[in-house]
């Protein structure tokens, strides 16, 4: 028994997951949590290489570091409110270009798109903590 089996776990488990099999331990995928880091070194590698720092770019950044931490703590706990948080930065980072095009076309404050797209994460990572696995898979086929 680990700590992360006092939390609600993944109703997949315990042998219908689509990911790499789940251990009784700290890390419960030590492969895909690990992997994970990836996402935040190409974030930082990114925001490192360009030289005009635009402030997409840093609201780009910020996402895949979102995407990398909350990838990482999915699969380190495996537990139900983690994996909502990984699949909301999934559909985030995908949906990245079309919400930042659309927000600067209406709003012009910095401060307000920041707002306003952790707003829109923060919706997600609800949203997806509260369906199903195949509403979750509809909301994606909308989406894009």
């Amino acid at each position: 028994m680990t700590f992360w089996s006092q939390f609600s776990r993944a109703r997949c488990l315990p042998d219908n997951c689509d990911c790499e099999f789940v251990r009784d331990a700290l890390i419960a995928q030590p492969s895909a949590f690990w992997s994970s880091f990836a996402y935040l070194f190409f974030a930082f590698l990114l925001y490192w290489m360009v030289e005009k720092k635009t402030y997409s770019l840093k609201l780009w950044t910020l996402s895949f570091v979102l995407l990398g931490l909350s990838s990482m703590f999915a699969h380190g706990s495996f537990i139900e409110f983690a994996l909502a948080m990984d699949f909301a930065g999934i559909i985030l980072v995908l949906s990245f270009f079309f919400i930042i095009k659309w927000l600067n076309r209406w709003i012009t404050t910095p401060w307000k798109i920041t707002f306003l797209l952790l707003t829109y994460q923060s919706v997600l990572w609800l949203t997806f903590y509260s369906l199903e696995k195949w509403f979750k898979v509809g909301i994606c086929v909308v989406v894009f």
